[in-house]
């Protein structure tokens, strides 16, 4: 089965996108004006590319969900784990080097912003139709839930465990 795994908030413990820009904003106030010139102007898809050229500033350990880890390790041996993100390639290709739990990414590029819906679509079309097993934490991962077989949902409040519930699925919580 198929395993996809959402890294902002799910796979990481923080959304490195916010957490990259609030670095940048504190160190290079300009160049935060120009990513949100992007963001205003061009589009969330290449800002995010700006923002991913910084993540090699950082050890990448330190932002991991430990417990989204550990299920992912007993599941590696059954399982064909994707990352399946709204961040940058760049910062996809980045985690699946560093994470041998990984074996592809679904991601952002320049031009395409993969979040609901559009993330639904590449996973489709990676999975071939194929059944999958979706772990993310947000309102935004509910098309995708949707399509999933099983559910895993990281840090939920009461309303999306209810939204979750609502769809008549396995699921499982994982709290950090």
């Amino acid at each position: 089965m198929f395993i996809m795994v959402d890294l902002d908030n799910t796979f990481f413990k923080l959304n490195i996108n916010w957490f990259l820009f609030f670095y940048i904003l504190k160190k290079d106030f300009f160049f935060a004006l120009k990513i949100m010139f992007f963001y205003l102007f061009k589009g969330r898809a290449r800002c995010k590319r700006l923002l991913s050229s910084y993540i090699d500033l950082f050890n990448l350990d330190v932002f991991v969900n430990g417990k989204v880890l550990e299920f992912l390790e007993l599941q590696r041996k059954d399982s064909k784990i994707v990352l399946a993100t709204g961040s940058n390639e760049y910062i996809a290709s980045k985690v699946v080097e560093k994470f041998s739990v990984f074996e592809g990414y679904i991601a952002s590029d320049d031009i395409f912003n993969c979040v609901g819906e559009n993330k639904l679509k590449k996973i489709l079309e990676y999975t071939n139709n194929l059944p999958f097993f979706y772990i993310g934490d947000s309102y935004v991962d509910i098309p995708v839930w949707e399509a999933s077989s099983k559910i895993g949902v990281v840090n939920p409040s009461l309303t999306l465990i209810k939204k979750i519930q609502k769809l008549g699925k396995e699921y499982v919580v994982f709290y950090d």
